[in-house]
């Protein structure tokens, strides 16, 4: 057994192990200027319903070179991280005395995600980022997979895998963050909104002093920034669709009516409503 796999097993872990497009490169950045003696790991997928889908795209028939290698690098992360959490379950559920894996995941609103993560996958839709046009995106939403993939995360991936259960208890919408944990790990889940003012919070979590933010893979920053701010700006969808996304379970539990109210009035056709409040809490929103 190799010792990168051993210190998978029996060392620190520290998995910020999230959906797409949630804050997870600049988290990473930042916490890797922190001197943590845990063995970090970025990584979106662990499930194998993912594993089977990363597979699929890696063997398309028209590949995108740069794409399919940074997918195939996330499979053998998978698979790395995969057999070492199936064997430390096997020691923890043997009584081994092992120190609990630290999980740092987010979620962000639905319509947001997909949209961010449409343009960050943009050869994957169109020829060339300007060819993602306010339509073209408004069908791409509205594909029945394509949203559905990041309102059932939890479910597939983190469930699944490390075993924990976010639905269980109320979510404190008001903080936008909470955590968790059982045998296997300590999972830390905030909000999207809330990464800019997630320091203290990290700092309680792992028990270190972490550095201002060091913001890494913004959309707006990215070849496709210009296009995708328009889109974002201006794109709106059936009132019906965003209604019953907005009555999810992922979107009921980590966000509250009013926030919800506000998401309702941002991503619909239906007219502004001026009694709903006009922002969300957050002003600054690396995506």
């Amino acid at each position: 057994m190799g010792r990168q796999k051993l210190e998978l097993i029996f060392g620190r872990v520290l998995l910020l192990y999230q959906m797409p497009k949630a804050g997870s490169q600049t988290l990473e950045a930042t916490l890797r200027l922190c001197g943590l003696p845990h063995r970090i790991v970025r990584l979106h997928f662990l499930s194998v319903e993912s594993g089977q889908r990363i597979n699929g795209f890696i063997s398309a028939t028209s590949p995108q070179p740069a794409w399919q290698s940074a997918a195939a690098g996330q499979m053998q992360l998978l698979t790395e991280i995969t057999s070492a959490l199936r064997v430390r379950k096997l020691l923890v559920a043997c009584k081994v005395p092992l120190r609990r894996i630290e999980v740092i995941t987010a979620v962000r609103d639905v319509l947001g995600v997909a949209l961010s993560c449409i343009f960050q996958n943009h050869r994957l839709f169109a020829p060339q980022p300007k060819d993602l046009t306010i339509e073209k995106c408004r069908e791409l939403l509205m594909r029945p997979k394509m949203c559905a993939q990041f309102q059932d995360w939890f479910d597939t991936e983190l469930r699944s895998t490390i075993g924990l259960d976010v639905y269980k208890e109320p979510f404190p919408t008001e903080r936008g963050y909470c955590q968790y944990q059982n045998a296997l790990a300590r999972v830390l889940l905030y909000r999207f909104e809330e990464l800019p003012r997630l320091g203290p919070v990290l700092e309680q979590f792992l028990t270190c002093n972490v550095p201002p933010l060091v913001n890494r893979n913004l959309g707006v920053e990215k070849e496709y920034g210009k296009a995708y701010r328009e889109v974002r700006n201006s794109i709106t969808l059936p009132a019906h669709f965003v209604s019953t996304l907005l009555k999810g379970a992922l979107m009921e539990h980590f966000y509250s009516k009013e926030e919800r109210d506000i998401l309702k009035q941002k991503w619909s056709e239906v007219g502004q409503d001026p009694s709903l409040p006009s922002t969300l809490s957050s002003t600054s929103q690396p995506a």
